[in-house]
């Protein structure tokens, strides 16, 4: 679904009964975050406990029994002294273990910030024991003791009581790591969730309440989201098989949810426009994910899981596939494509063939800059192998719908003429992968790209993209943004050319010309298979690609010199070699004649 960013608000077309949902769901949220602040707790306990003891003054007055009495059972008073003496340990011993599983739960995931209703039970346990505590001592020192004032003092000590047993028991299943794992997925799809509410909601524009919880809601998305990987990171390390799988398969489940065209409730609204301000959360948090997500077959891939690598990488190539036609998604899956593919060095064939077969699935023009990435690391090492894999899936042509008759002469046209510039742009990749082996001396490259070049390819189009290949657009640097970067220094760090040498490239140019010609006309001569036969009479117009020549003689030499190292078997014979060069010639005086 096409996704564009526009600063026009969304129609709401709510009645009044989600407009009371949406604001009760907003109250709510707003209240949980504040209770994450100490201070707030203490300031409604407080509010609570003093109102409680107006209560009990007022109806004290009236109510004899309320009133103080100093004749109060011993036992009753033995056992709030005793319930004091161990609040005075309790609260202590209490908060360093809670503390050592903190710190114990940092140790698998640095990331973790639990939830937020046990940061909410820690800031109430402390707040009402040390209420508890501190109104324990006054009532059993002082020997002061309002019956009323007693009961407010136990009703103190069962909450904290009950507090307590929430903390430890947060304690323990923090250190549990089938616990953790299971509590930190379902934190991070909540975080989802609530801020897929919070994203429908807001209008995108101004600043108001919930433009403010959304910033804090991301917050916590982030951390549950690094922190889930982080688990399954441990667990992997810990050889947890069965619990990694499981756990990856719960979080593709929530992965498939942010995901989604739903998100935006896209399905349930006619305009489709989303404000600039929703798509920069939305991106902040996808490159989260899939930076994680690429950690993460990184480090199966290295330590050569690679069923679980696989399992992963697939989740990357179809459930973080941008749903949305965005530009900026698509780029940020480009760079996270480029750094996956750079963590594997390419003799490395059973860890790129599962991703080279993935890449494969996805559509060419989305990804060709990742492509370009590897032919260029496979032209630098002089990996023949590997550039045999990568060209042929670099050049594949995306399957046409066959069904003529239902398309019109001009739509065969139109599309013949796009598919003419998608070939001509992938022959100018393979001319500056040939261009480049040829500066860098990886002769057996530049071998093998020619003999594919002239094989794959129709000689028109080899002709065309020849005749357009010059010293400035082989030198245009691409990046993984293509052009839709938003700084320059974002661009700088993606960039990814062949950074021809200027003072080189002439001659290379010139060398690379004479032995495409030079494979046409043996591959003419011999009828070697081509793509097209018709081909074999679209030679590239070899007078004009040396115009400005002064030095053919010494380029034949060169050449010769080089003999069967580039594979080429008409290099080798040399007759051959000096009928090419007198037909070279030919052609640059018939040429020089006609100007």
């Amino acid at each position: 679904m096409e996704l564009k960013a526009n600063l026009a608000p969304k129609k709401i077309s709510g009645n009044s009964n989600q407009q009371l949902e949406n604001e009760k769901f907003v109250r709510k949220r707003e209240c949980v975050h504040k209770l994450l602040n100490i201070w707030t707790v203490v300031k409604y306990s407080l509010i609570a406990i003093f109102l409680s003891l107006a209560l009990v003054l007022i109806v004290s007055i009236g109510v004899p029994v309320l009133r103080a009495n100093h004749d109060i059972d011993s036992k009753i008073y033995q056992l709030g002294k005793n319930i004091t003496d161990v609040l005075r340990f309790i609260l202590p011993v209490t908060i360093t273990i809670y503390t050592f599983s903190y710190r114990e739960s940092k140790q698998i995931a640095s990331s973790n910030i639990g939830s937020m209703r046990e940061k909410i039970q820690l800031n109430m346990f402390i707040v009402f024991s040390v209420l508890t505590f501190g109104t324990g001592m006054i009532l059993h020192s002082l020997v002061i003791v309002y019956n009323g004032l007693l009961l407010i003092w136990y009703m103190l000590v069962i909450i904290s009581i009950y507090l307590l047993a929430i903390l430890l028991i947060n304690s323990f299943q923090n250190i549990n790591i089938i616990n953790l794992s299971k509590i930190t997925i379902n934190l991070t799809n909540d975080s989802i969730r609530n801020l897929k509410k919070l994203m429908s909601i807001w209008n995108g524009l101004e600043a108001n309440q919930v433009s403010r919880l959304i910033t804090k809601q991301e917050e916590r998305a982030h951390a549950h989201i690094e922190s889930t990987y982080q688990i399954l990171k441990y667990m992997n390390e810990k050889n947890m098989n069965s619990m990694f799988d499981r756990d990856l398969k719960n979080l593709e489940k929530t992965l498939i949810i942010f995901n989604n065209p739903d998100f935006f409730n896209l399905d349930e609204i006619e305009d489709v426009y989303i404000q600039d301000e929703k798509i920069e959360i939305y991106e902040r948090l996808y490159q989260t994910i899939l930076s994680n997500q690429v950690k993460l077959i990184v480090d199966l891939f290295n330590q050569n899981k690679i069923i679980k690598a696989q399992e992963a990488l697939n989740i990357l190539t179809t459930s973080l596939y941008p749903k949305f036609d965005h530009i900026v998604l698509h780029q940020c899956y480009r760079i996270e494509l480029y750094h996956l593919t750079s963590n594997f060095k390419l003799d490395d064939i059973h860890k790129f063939s599962p991703l080279l077969k993935a890449l494969n699935q996805m559509e060419k023009e989305k990804i060709e800059k990742v492509y370009q990435n590897l032919i260029i690391r496979a032209v630098e090492n002089g990996d023949i192998k590997f550039l045999c894999n990568i060209v042929y899936l670099v050049t594949k042509e995306e399957e046409q719908d066959n069904n003529k008759d239902e398309i019109s002469p001009i739509q065969l046209i139109v599309a013949g003429i796009v598919k003419r510039k998608i070939v001509q742009k992938d022959v100018h990749l393979i001319l500056r992968a040939i261009l480049k082996s040829i500066e860098l001396g990886h002769h057996a490259c530049a071998g093998f790209l020619i003999k594919f070049l002239v094989t794959r390819f129709n000689g028109l189009d080899i002709r065309i993209s020849l005749a357009n290949f010059s010293k400035t657009n082989a030198n245009v640097v691409l990046d993984f943004t293509e052009n839709e970067q938003k700084t320059t220094e974002e661009t700088d760090i993606q960039r990814n050319d062949f950074n021809f040498n200027s003072d080189t490239f002439d001659y290379c140019y010139y060398k690379m010309a004479i032995l495409i010609y030079g494979q046409q006309v043996f591959a003419k001569e011999n009828k070697l298979a081509v793509k097209n036969t018709e081909s074999h009479n679209k030679h590239i117009e070899i007078s004009k690609a040396l115009d400005g020549c002064e030095y053919l003689n010494y380029l034949f030499e060169k050449i010769n010199k080089v003999n069967s190292s580039y594979g080429l078997l008409y290099v080798t014979k040399e007759d051959f070699m000096k009928d090419l060069k007198r037909k070279v010639k030919w052609e640059i005086l018939k040429s020089n004649s006609e100007k």
